[in-house]
């Protein structure tokens, strides 16, 4: 249909009424952006889940690592406390896989209530949507604590 100008007010009326021309392009101005933001955060959450789920599987993997002393071949004892710690971190580090940690993410000590040695990380997660209203960052701190094994 052609939206043609019309000298009458009447008839101009009804036919910018019935014109149909640049309705998709408006449509997808108020449906893309709210669009693109929830498939954003979509992805974001699932990272923030895999973050949060490997590195609760660092951490228990590392108290077993310390508990045992030998894991898979790797060593995690030491002749001191500090040997010892300083070698969990450095394997907690490396079962942290896709997550950007470091050996300072981690701590490692020895309790005396029985549960042996606790592993426990502290992680920043951080979201980077645009608009974002309130707090963008969300901290990770998984902990696992397993009994000294003779």
């Amino acid at each position: 249909m052609m939206c043609g100008v019309i000298h009458r007010p009447r008839d101009m009326i009804r036919r910018f009424a019935a014109c149909q021309r640049g309705s998709l392009a408006l449509e997808m101005a108020f449906i893309l952006p709210p669009l693109v933001l929830s498939i954003v955060g979509t992805m974001y959450t699932g990272w923030m889940i895999y973050s949060t789920t490997m590195l609760s599987y660092a951490v228990e993997s590392a108290a077993r690592c310390v508990a045992v002393a030998t894991v898979n071949s790797v060593p995690c004892g030491g002749n001191n406390v500090a040997a010892q710690s300083q070698a969990t971190q450095n394997y907690a580090v490396t079962q942290a896989l896709g997550v950007d940690v470091t050996p300072a993410n981690f701590s490692v000590t020895q309790l005396p209530n029985g549960c042996g040695w606790q592993v426990t990380a502290t992680y920043q997660f951080t979201f980077l949507l645009p608009f974002q209203s309130g707090n963008s960052v969300y901290t990770i701190n998984p902990s696992a604590c397993f009994p000294i094994q003779s």
